[in-house]
């Protein structure tokens, strides 16, 4: 039984290492994704160069019982440089793009942006809570909380 033990405890912390350094691929620290409100829509601008096939957008409501509701979903063979930025809603050429729901965009909504790879691997999977103050118009809102002027760039130190 002991044996048996100390092998479950061995695959199990095998198992989260293995995780952790899977999940830097994905995982992200002010990056590689932010969001803030355009004049009209909804602006994503992401901080890789990717090549993609799919980006999902998906907003959850505050609350116990919230639930995913993808609001924009785009196709089509997209090669993306860091620093793109996209309206949700503007057309681009050689993109299918639905809109099916309008976001609320409320403090404490979650939004969560996924990036597909050409293969359908995620290439970059975003999620961020809106403030208090709600989503910035002149900055960007990063998915760890923090606000940037740019939207590509690491949050200023405190002071």
């Amino acid at each position: 039984m002991k044996e048996a033990l100390q092998s479950l405890i061995l695959i199990l912390v095998a198992g989260v290492v293995c995780l952790n350094l899977t999940s830097c691929e994905t995982g992200f620290f002010a990056g590689p994704a932010s969001i803030q409100a355009g004049p009209d829509s909804l602006r994503v601008s992401v901080c890789d160069d990717m090549k993609v096939t799919h980006i999902v957008a998906k907003e959850r409501q505050k609350g116990i019982f919230g639930r995913w509701v993808t609001f924009w979903d785009v196709t089509g063979e997209l090669d993306v440089s860091s620093g793109s930025t996209f309206d949700v809603g503007a057309h681009r050429e050689g993109l299918v793009e639905s809109i099916s729901d309008t976001p609320d965009l409320r403090p404490g909504d979650e939004l969560s942006i996924t990036f597909f790879n050409m293969d359908g691997s995620v290439a970059v999977d975003a999620v961020s809570t809106i403030g208090a103050g709600g989503l910035p118009t002149d900055s960007w809102l990063q998915a760890d909380g923090d606000t940037t002027k740019a939207p590509c760039m690491l949050p200023s130190p405190p002071g």
